[in-house]
């Protein structure tokens, strides 16, 4: 795995230095050489932990990390691919408390609800559609989504709180990352990308599936169309 270009590789260490110096000679032809200061490795599986021996490039070891950032998600090693997502908590909390200041400290409702969803909603999320958060990270940034009603109406129940989101159209969290998560998968599978006979598409497969059947989703559905279904549910879970 580089830190300039990535690759993912599911070879053992024999293969993948064969194949890093077939990629640093092909690179090298097009006077587009690889920075191995700036390159190194990452293992992601269930000996993720085990030592491997040194990768080299231009006769120079590659250094084995912990995580990586690639186009602006940071990627851990782990047994099962997982982002660090604290980064992106972080700059929302910043963005967020920067409307709030510089729109005082009594703030139109609906100003601040669009600025919110329009300016520090696609930070918290950036990269989130196309993984499966657990369980963990989604209660984490729902927890950050949550706190910009809290800070508005000072809401301290359940209830109240899906109320308020209701009817200040303030979707709940959860359901906006699987909006986001059926448009992003949908859009493969309508053009082919994403397949129930790839081992490696069973897991966003299974999602796709999983979000048609539970907000009744069609493949041909516009965004518009998924959005208001998925309100309808919700309405009628209140």
């Amino acid at each position: 795995m580089f830190a300039d270009d990535l690759i993912l590789l599911s070879f053992n260490v024999a293969d993948l230095q064969k194949l890093v110096n077939l990629c640093y000679d092909v690179f090298s032809l097009l006077n587009l050489p690889i920075n191995v200061v700036k390159s190194h490795c990452m293992r992601i599986g269930p000996r993720y932990k085990a030592h491997c021996s040194n990768i080299t490039l231009n006769n120079q070891p590659l250094c084995w990390v912990n995580k990586t950032k690639f186009l602006g998600v940071t990627i851990l090693s782990d047994n099962l691919f997982k982002c660090d997502w604290h980064e992106s908590r972080c700059n929302f909390y910043k963005a967020s408390n920067t409307i709030f200041s510089n729109l005082g400290p009594n703030p139109p409702i609906d100003v601040a609800i669009k600025l919110i969803n329009t300016k520090c909603l696609p930070i918290l999320m950036y990269g989130m559609s196309a993984v499966t958060l657990t369980s963990k990270e989604l209660s984490k940034a729902t927890f950050d989504y949550n706190t910009v009603l809290w800070k508005l109406f000072g809401i301290k129940s359940k209830d109240e709180f899906k109320f308020v989101q209701l009817y200040c159209n303030y979707l709940e969290f959860f359901h906006i990352v699987n909006y986001y998560r059926f448009c992003f998968l949908n859009k493969l599978y309508t053009r082919g990308f994403l397949t129930s006979r790839a081992k490696t598409d069973e897991g966003d497969f299974n999602d796709l599936t999983q979000f048609s059947e539970h907000y009744r989703l069609l493949s041909t559905n516009s965004h518009r169309i998924v959005k208001g279904k998925i309100w309808s549910l919700v309405e009628s879970e209140l």
